[in-house]
């Protein structure tokens, strides 16, 4: 996606998700809200009934993107 000159997106979109991007002309706010570990929150919808011992997978770490680092919260649950 490109936007006008100045502007930045805070944070990114997965190809296949859907979700509020931020915009901002901030350099110094964009590169704080991306680099400082603000704790971020998710939801996810899933097709189906979760076992819960696919919550206690997640729980314990989800691998994301490239680098092979794990992401885990320990509030995940079913609804």
């Amino acid at each position: 996606m490109h936007f006008r000159e100045g502007i930045m997106p805070i944070g990114r979109l997965d190809e296949k998700s859907e979700g509020l991007l931020l915009l901002t002309t901030d350099g110094k706010l964009s590169d704080y809200i991306n680099s400082s570990g603000i704790e971020k929150e998710y939801y996810a919808l899933v097709d189906g009934v979760i076992s819960e011992e696919k919550i206690k997978t997640l729980q314990q770490g989800v691998e994301i993107g490239f680098d092979g680092k794990k992401y885990r919260d320990q509030t995940v649950s079913g609804l």
